[in-house]
């Protein structure tokens, strides 16, 4: 992904660390469905979706709390918004180039 969201700001690098841990969430459903679908587990093949393993609440949890106590101003709330905003539009036009490429 050659085109990453501007990092330049702590408001910036959580709005962006937001979608990226957000996602060890979705990697909690994948990896059940690989492990009652396909004997997929954290040590046989699915150790992506295992990320933080039996912490991913709580590390979601400490990430909310950080968040919260940062985006204490509406411009700082905002920052951290259009960040997360940005950073699935850099996901959408990574994987759109890369089915692009895939045709």
């Amino acid at each position: 992904c050659a085109e990453l969201p501007d990092l330049n700001t702590l408001s910036r690098a959580l709005g962006t660390l937001y979608v990226v841990e957000g996602a060890t969430l979705g990697g909690q459903i994948i990896g059940r469905q690989l492990s009652q679908n396909l004997a997929v587990t954290p040590e046989r093949g699915g150790r992506f979706f295992a990320s933080y393993g039996e912490n991913v609440r709580a590390m979601w949890a400490s990430l909310g709390a950080t968040l919260i106590a940062h985006a204490n101003t509406a411009d700082i709330e905002t920052s951290v918004v259009q960040s997360a905003c940005d950073t699935f539009s850099a996901f959408i036009r990574w994987f759109q180039k890369e089915n692009d490429v895939a045709r």
